[in-house]
């Protein structure tokens, strides 16, 4: 998937509509939008789901 698709821009826009009805639930937002962030990156090669979930794991920890 590419930033300038019309199919990234539909995936877009369900984010930000699924998004704002999760706002006033954090822990349900994050795990959200934590999938659609992997969603995309295995869109564009199966290779960086690995990258990104030692990524978010890091910063994860780090912040605690």
């Amino acid at each position: 998937m590419n930033f300038v698709t019309l199919e990234f821009a539909f995936f877009f826009l369900f984010i930000l509509i699924f998004g704002n009805l999760l706002r006033n639930r954090p822990d349900q937002y994050r795990l959200v939008l934590l999938g659609c962030n992997l969603f995309f990156y295995a869109s564009a090669g199966i290779a960086f789901v690995p990258l990104l979930l030692c990524v978010a794991v890091l910063n994860w920890g780090t912040a605690r």
